[in-house]
């Protein structure tokens, strides 16, 4: 958590209820092997504000060098998102300039790539069997759900732990709202993004 210093070109009522706070989380990774490097961050900054509400960001500056932006919030009275992402083309050599931003309606209460795999864990905190909330993939969202596995206790040098194997499937979103005459099958799809969490819960 840090104090939050909102732009100054935000209206007024976005600033106003004293001093506010906002928090970030951050996960990087960096690595070589071979010809390829890795040097990447993943960032999210959760806001007081209604745009954004979310902040994420992902920066990669080794052999792969991009950068992807995702903003969640309340846009012109409606739960909306951006994504925009970098290219060379265009821009002076040896730099990357970002695209033009797109923008979508997204349902109420999605969330980042980041944030989910915080909400993954009330799995475990809150001794539940499955959670489904909206996720934000770049420009495609998704309804989600993970499901909780077979606990088991894992051996590390770091120590003994309680793990859990968490598997999502998720189903992508077409529309925000059904259109008139629109059934649940035309405006959602079986989507492939399937993954596999492992859940760590220290030891008490």
């Amino acid at each position: 958590m840090a104090p939050c210093k909102p732009s100054i070109l935000l209206a007024p009522a976005e600033t106003e209820g004293g001093d506010l706070e906002c928090a970030t989380v951050s996960l990087s990774a960096k690595g070589d092997y071979s010809w390829y490097s890795l040097d990447s961050t993943i960032e999210s900054r959760l806001l007081p504000l209604s745009w954004p509400r979310v902040t994420y960001r992902t920066r990669s500056r080794g052999t792969e060098k991009r950068r992807r932006e995702v903003l969640i919030g309340v846009r012109e009275g409606k739960p909306s998102s951006s994504y925009r992402s970098d290219t060379s083309k265009g821009a002076p050599k040896g730099t990357r300039i970002w695209r033009e931003p797109s923008y979508r309606d997204v349902p109420e209460g999605t969330v980042d790539m980041l944030s989910a795999l915080f909400i993954t864990r009330t799995l475990i905190l809150e001794d539940l069997t499955e959670i489904t909330f909206p996720l934000m993939q770049n420009d495609r969202v998704w309804l989600l759900t993970i499901r909780r596995g077979e606990g088991r206790r894992l051996k590390t040098k770091a120590g003994t732990f309680d793990v859990f194997d968490s598997q999502g499937l998720g189903v992508e979103y077409l529309h925000q709202l059904h259109a008139p005459g629109e059934t649940d099958s035309q405006a959602h799809r079986p989507g492939r993004l399937r993954h596999q969490l492992l859940e760590i819960r220290c030891p008490d």
